[in-house]
């Protein structure tokens, strides 16, 4: 069973960098749209089995949760991102990959997002799978592909080091099982 140590994370510490979404969020309620320092995504998704857990709610396993917040970790602006996917999955996941792009870009000032295709081999150097630098300009007509495996994807250097303080990994990738 998950207990609540499983779910710490320990590297990241406080966010202490003024989001540049901070003035959108402010004055909007708590939701999914605007999360709060001290909100979780519980592991236990069936109200019964937390409660069986005869824990508190602060004590129940959870994990940080993604999306807006006031505060953020890093500066945006020497964070680099990276967008994995294993490609040919479905039309829509481009458009996917284009939101991350011009969000990243446009609304937190990210300067370098690199895409890695084939998944996780993407990481690898000795396979020789493309790593391509993501420009908004390169993304714009993303979704007029159907799949990612074809010529948009066409370099294949490696990112160097030492850019920023930290990397930013989006995974876009299918459960199996569905269609």
């Amino acid at each position: 069973m998950a207990e609540a140590t499983d779910f710490v994370v320990k590297s990241l510490g406080h966010c202490r960098v003024d989001s540049p979404l901070a003035t959108l969020l402010s004055g909007r309620r708590q939701s999914i749209n605007n999360v709060d320092g001290s909100d979780r995504v519980l592991f236990d998704d069936i109200a019964s089995i937390a409660i069986a857990r005869g824990l508190s709610a602060t004590e129940l396993p959870g994990s940080v949760p993604t999306g807006p917040r006031k505060m953020i970790y890093f500066g945006p602006s020497k964070t680099r991102a990276g967008i994995v996917t294993c490609g040919g999955l479905c039309r829509s996941f481009n458009d996917v990959i284009r939101a991350l792009v011009m969000e990243l870009t446009f609304r937190y000032g990210v300067r370098k997002i690199t895409g890695f295709c084939n998944g996780y081999q993407g990481f690898i150097a000795r396979h020789g799978d493309p790593v391509v630098e993501l420009t908004p300009d390169r993304v714009s007509h993303i979704n007029s592909f159907g799949t990612c495996r074809g010529d948009f994807f066409t370099q294949r250097s490696r990112p160097g080091q030492g850019d920023g303080p930290s990397f930013g990994l989006y995974c876009v990738l299918r459960r199996t099982g569905e269609e």
